[in-house]
């Protein structure tokens, strides 16, 4: 089983282009000093949304129950390689997020219907910027058949978010992230039924205006359970 299954760190030394912006859905009108960008996500990818009216609900929604059956009992489990070094993912957009960890073709055990998904890392970011802006390491949990080239969000959220400092190079800010999910996977986009195998992969994307000088992922583990 250990053949068919690839794990791959990925440094991301990509550039990114304006076109890149723009198809993230990055919204530059007026960011505010200080502030970071709402973002609103689909399934399949997420866009920063800049001097957005707070969506505050006075009364949360009524939780949905997802029964599944019991358990086949496989686990699986994933450390990045060596354990605790850095990995760079600056330069990540909301539409090409840069890839930290990448697990392919992930034997799905018969009977399963459901996975929980688990990852949790150190995230580090530094900005160089004296303009008052703020910037943040957003990260996505994400899944797909093996068969298809869709990813698909699982979970998603902030990381971390740095002010810029007053003067250019400021500190180096440190945080401990997780991201969980449970997926039906008969649900997942490019097929039908219950996949024989599954991908998953940690990505980071930068939100906000200060200019990032460092943003990288360490000591990763990524867990699934079927």
């Amino acid at each position: 089983m250990t053949s068919a299954l690839k794990v791959s760190l990925l440094t991301t030394s990509m550039l990114v282009a304006t076109s890149a912006a723009l198809a993230g859905g990055m919204d530059t009108r007026n960011p505010k000093p200080g502030t970071l960008p709402d973002v609103e996500c689909t399934r399949t990818q997420c866009k920063e949304v800049y001097n957005a009216t707070p969506r505050i609900y006075a009364v949360l929604a009524d939780p949905t129950l997802d029964t599944i059956g019991p358990p086949a009992g496989q686990r699986f489990q994933w450390r990045s390689n060596p354990y605790g070094s850095c990995v760079s993912v600056m330069g990540g957009t909301f539409a090409t997020p840069s890839e930290y960890m990448v697990v392919e073709n992930i034997p799905v055990p018969l009977g399963s219907t459901h996975a929980t998904l688990n990852t949790s890392l150190q995230v580090k970011l530094r900005v160089n910027s004296v303009n008052g802006y703020t910037s943040g390491s957003f990260g996505f949990l994400e899944i797909k058949r093996s068969t298809s080239t869709v990813w698909e969000i699982a979970d998603q959220g902030y990381a971390l978010a740095v002010p810029s400092s007053s003067t250019p190079g400021g500190p180096i800010w440190f945080t401990k992230a997780s991201y969980h999910a449970l997926e039906n996977l008969a649900t997942l986009s490019g097929g039908s039924g219950v996949p024989n195998s599954i991908d998953v992969r940690v990505a980071f994307a930068e939100g906000g205006a200060a200019t990032v000088e460092q943003h990288a992922a360490c000591g990763g583990l990524v867990q699934v359970d079927f």
